[in-house]
């Protein structure tokens, strides 16, 4: 990160080899130490330990519902509560949305793939990571939304990037939130599903599509059941790597005496490298029976039940496809030759 971009956030490093970022957006009159705390927290946790904290800070500039004084705010805000259609200041939207593409990029800069950072914020901090995280060039590891409304609700359709509605999105508001109204943050959440195509996770647990969760008496803040929800997420979709390198080259992988037990019933259960040089690690199960596998510099990262399944990856000009294998446990591992 550069010298002028890093002086205007907070980096809380990782604990362990750090192999994901996320980038937390503050609200309006605050700074980045505010969420200094949160970041701390989920870095005594094992299983987010490889995350790496940016928090970075907004910009004085007058705020003309607090009579143009001037504070910390990433857009003006012409009136609170004004509704979800308010009047937009777009030009400082844009703005921020260009201040924090830039922190994006100078972690993939650094050599971190973008599918290994999540973009997250609190109330105008929320509305600039939906703004950010929907229209972005490169399709992120997920959204995190506390208390916040999609901004530019009128143009939003036309902005959003091809891959916006495969991003996961974890959204929490409070039913009992005075300045950002609940019904605001629902409206959102309905529109985006509605008119944008952003799918609906199918429960809590489901770590794909929008994953709305609601907090009773839960004002214009952040609670401690919510933060572990976003942990819990974060586990699900950021996990850490968990295996070794191993190298093949221009060879199936179907080598595995279980694979080859269960192909006359799964015909497509073929993993190749058909005319390239691949670097590929042991298939690992970890926290919760998640399968990871590391092909090149990318992470598939599957749930592994105990019924067989499976999907086609494309990288460049070739494809793999891969089959979970049964859940085995914490720290087990099979290979795939």
């Amino acid at each position: 990160m550069s010298d002028s971009v890093s002086s205007k956030a907070l980096t809380i490093p990782a604990v362990a080899k750090h192999t994901a970022t996320i980038i937390f957006i503050h609200g309006l009159g605050d700074t980045g130490f505010s969420w200094e705390g949160v970041a701390d927290n989920a870095n005594t946790d094992p299983a987010l330990q490889h995350i790496k904290w940016i928090l970075p800070h907004a910009p004085p500039r007058p705020v003309t519902a607090n009579n143009g004084a001037v504070m910390p705010s990433w857009f003006d805000i012409k009136a609170f509560r004004a509704g979800f259609s308010q009047d937009e200041d777009e030009k400082g939207m844009l703005e921020t949305v260009g201040l924090i593409q830039s922190l994006i990029q100078a972690e993939v800069d650094a050599g971190l793939d973008p599918s290994r950072i999540v973009l997250g914020g609190f109330s105008q901090g929320a509305a600039m990571t939906l703004l950010t995280g929907l229209t972005t060039p490169t399709k992120l590891a997920g959204l995190v939304v506390l208390s916040g409304r999609l901004p530019l609700k009128d143009k939003i359709k036309s902005m959003v990037s091809p891959h916006a509605t495969s991003v996961p999105i974890f959204w929490g508001h409070g039913e009992a939130d005075p300045l950002v109204a609940f019904e605001w943050g629902s409206a959102s959440k309905d529109f985006l599903i509605a008119e944008v195509g952003i799918p609906p996770a199918a429960s809590k647990e489901d770590p794909t599509g929008l994953n709305f969760n609601s907090y009773p008496r839960l004002v214009h803040s952040a609670s401690t059941e919510e933060i572990n929800d976003v942990k819990a997420w974060l586990r699900k979709i950021m996990p850490a790597f968990l295996a070794k390198r191993r190298h093949f080259q221009n060879q199936p992988f179907c080598h595995d005496p279980w694979l080859r037990h269960h192909q006359p019933k799964h015909p497509s259960l073929q993993v190749w490298t058909p005319s390239l040089n691949v670097d590929v690690c042991d298939l690992r199960i970890g926290h919760q029976g998640t399968m990871y596998i590391w092909l090149s510099t990318c992470v598939l990262q599957h749930e592994a039940p105990d019924c067989i399944h499976h999907d086609i990856f494309q990288h460049g000009k070739f494809y793999i496809m891969m089959s979970s294998a049964r859940k085995l446990g914490n720290n087990t591992h099979r290979r795939f030759c």
